[in-house]
């Protein structure tokens, strides 16, 4: 009993993996996103000023949405606005490792 029961809770979870592994969501979504990359990249980017009012706990603030100058406290932000093709201005020395 112990032996077939162990059998088919093996069975229905190879089943189970099967069929998550072998569905074509996965291959529809990668198309998808590379060419929405390739829309974002022959774009030009927008220069446009725009205001964007913040409202917070503390109150509100107005910001420019597009910013002349960029400073990155983290290093993965640093890649991302990197590869986004954003210019920044300035990154803490303190952060920066010795090699």
């Amino acid at each position: 009993m112990k032996k077939n029961l162990s059998l088919l809770i093996m069975t229905v979870f190879l089943a189970v993996i099967l069929a998550a592994c072998g569905s074509n969501n996965a291959a529809t979504s990668d198309n998808s996103t590379a060419s929405a990359g390739n829309t974002e990249a022959t774009t030009a980017p927008n220069t446009e000023s725009k205001e964007l009012t913040i409202k917070h706990e503390l109150g509100e603030i107005t910001i420019k949405s597009n910013p002349q100058k960029v400073v990155v406290f983290d290093f993965g932000t640093l890649d991302t606005l990197d590869k986004l093709g954003v210019e920044i201005t300035g990154v803490p020395q303190s952060n920066v490792p010795s090699y």
